[in-house]
C-alpha cells in the first residue's frame, strides 16, 4: 500500500496533468473563439456592404419609378394630342368634302 506521501505525489501529478489538459482545452477554446470573432467581423462587414448596396438599388428603383411615371404622363399627353389631331383631320376632311361639293355645284359643266 502506497504511503501517504506517495499518494499525495500521485494526486499532485494527476492534478497537474489534469490542469495541463484543462489549459490546453482552454487555449483551443480561445483559438476557436478568436476564429469565431473574425468570422463574425467578416459577416458584419458583408452585412454592412449588402445594406449599402440595397440602399443604392432602392434609390435607383425610386428614380426609375419617377422616370416611368413621367414617361406615362408624357405618353398620355401625346395620346390626347393625337386624338385632337385626328379630330382636326376629320374636320378638315369634312370641310374638304363640303368644298368639293360646293366647287362641283358652282363649276359650270361642259355641255
Amino acid at each position: 500500500m502506497p504511503s501517504r506521501r506517495r499518494k499525495r505525489e500521485i494526486e499532485a501529478a494527476t492534478a497537474a496533468s489534469h490542469a495541463g489538459q484543462l489549459e490546453r482545452e482552454a487555449e483551443r477554446a480561445l483559438g476557436q473563439t478568436k476564429a469565431h470573432e473574425q468570422e463574425a467581423q467578416l459577416l458584419l462587414e458583408q452585412t454592412q456592404s449588402n445594406e449599402r448596396e440595397t440602399h443604392q438599388v432602392r434609390q435607383g428603383a425610386i428614380q426609375l419609378l419617377a422616370q416611368t411615371q413621367a414617361s406615362e404622363r408624357k405618353a398620355q399627353q401625346l395620346v390626347a394630342q393625337t386624338l385632337l389631331h385626328e379630330q382636326d383631320a376629320q374636320r378638315l376632311l369634312e370641310l374638304t368634302h363640303v368644298h368639293e361639293q360646293e366647287a362641283a355645284r358652282i363649276t359650270p359643266r361642259p355641255d
